[in-house]
């Protein structure tokens, strides 16, 4: 079966797509773009995932409702350092008790390797699910960090993806390695040309 790919249409993500593109944009309102967008993919990567408790409170003339969130245990995974400061302290804001992870890539040899981390994950990772954020979809790099997360006994239905920009001859590539995975993205395009220019 192929992979399963969720692309955001709303108004707003479209709106903030079309921003990203623009190449008079500065640093400073690309990071705030890039927050948005990886809010609005988690979000919608969560919606259904996420549960929350109705708790009551009762007072002497009226009943005071609050609703906490109930989570499955949620691990972000991400290589890229810029993300995880773009978006860590408000993933933690949308998702209470996440545990970030970083995955430090670098190339050697014309292949990506993991460098050595002294990060650990928790004992019960089996148990967890795993959003694997990358702002861009590269194959070579995310099957590198799903072989990863596979060999610390990650089940491979617990693992889904989330990526900014997505081209598709990535995706085909993708495809041969892990179909059935999810991933969620808001920018699809065939060229190449016009990834290089939101870099």
């Amino acid at each position: 079966m192929p992979i399963n790919i969720y692309s955001i249409k709303h108004p707003l993500v479209l709106h903030w797509t079309s921003c990203l593109s623009n190449p008079s944009l500065k640093t400073i309102d690309s990071s705030g773009l890039l927050n948005k967008l990886g809010l609005a993919l988690i979000y919608e990567l969560t919606r259904k995932s996420l549960d929350s408790n109705h708790l009551y409170i009762k007072y002497v003339d009226y009943f005071h409702d609050i609703h906490l969130i109930v989570n499955d245990k949620i691990c972000f995974v991400c290589s890229d350092l810029k993300i995880l400061q773009v978006l860590g302290k408000d993933i933690t804001y949308l998702i209470p008790n996440i545990f970030n992870y970083t995955v430090p890539l670098f190339l050697g040899d014309g292949s990506w390797h993991i460098a050595p981390n002294n990060q650990l994950l928790p004992e019960d990772i089996s148990n967890y699910n795993m959003i694997v954020f990358e702002e861009e979809l590269h194959n070579s790099k995310i099957s590198v960090i799903i072989s990863h997360l596979l060999e610390q006994n990650v089940p491979f239905s617990k693992i889904h993806l989330c990526c900014i920009i997505c081209n598709r001859n990535e995706l085909e590539k993708l495809n041969v390695q892990y179909p059935n995975i999810s991933i969620y993205t808001c920018i699809m395009n065939k060229e190449s040309a016009y990834l290089q220019k939101l870099r």
